[in-house]
């Protein structure tokens, strides 16, 4: 679950969902600024948890939550326990 692209019924799905964390999920938004949607597509992400960060948890979503907003996607999805802190 890193990097797998699916197509399915004309829609491309970036599932990069294996052990996220501030690296992986800094990448994932890289790719995201950089793929260019097909004619009247949209970008759309889905951020989960990133887990197992301890002390840097609150700032590392915060962060990333911020990474991705400034992506400005069509939507932009929180799924999870801490998605009051991705901003």
């Amino acid at each position: 679950m890193r990097m797998e692209t699916v197509t399915k019924n004309g829609v491309r799905y970036i599932n990069d969902s294996y052990n996220a964390n501030p690296m992986s999920m800094k990448s994932a938004a890289d790719v995201l600024r950089w793929t260019v949607p097909e004619k009247d597509g949209r970008k759309i992400a889905v951020l989960g948890d990133m887990l197992e960060l301890g002390k840097i948890s609150r700032e590392a979503h915060i962060a990333i939550g911020a990474e991705f907003g400034s992506l400005e996607p069509a939507w932009l999805c929180f799924v999870g326990d801490n998605t009051e802190l991705y901003r």
